[in-house]
């Protein structure tokens, strides 16, 4: 996160969402936080498996910023945009139990 901090400190936008991507994959792993499928009915679900879904949709918006595919190609990012997934990614690795690494 600290390197997230650096890039937006020095505007490069883009490179600090995808440092924060980063975190949210430490966050991820460290946790187990697995990908559902997208049957998965929420009221169903343990509280592990709302931490990743919360987790892959913060992953996905923040994909946007590292990939130019036919969907994202167009995704612009405001600064508050980039503290906004720095925010959340520091607060998946303080939800994340275990050892991050």
């Amino acid at each position: 996160l600290k390197k997230a901090r650096n890039q937006l400190n020095a505007g490069d936008l883009k490179a600090a969402i995808g440092s924060a991507r980063g975190a949210m994959e430490c966050a991820e792993t460290a946790a187990g936080w697995k990908t559902l499928p997208k049957e998965s009915n929420p009221e169903h679900r343990t509280q592990g498996q709302r931490w990743g879904v919360i987790c892959q949709a913060a992953k996905s918006q923040a994909s946007g910023a590292v990939h130019e595919d036919e969907v994202t190609k167009g995704f612009a990012y405001s600064r508050r945009e980039a503290e906004a997934l720095i925010g959340i990614a520091a607060s998946l690795l303080k939800a994340a139990p275990g050892p991050l690494s």
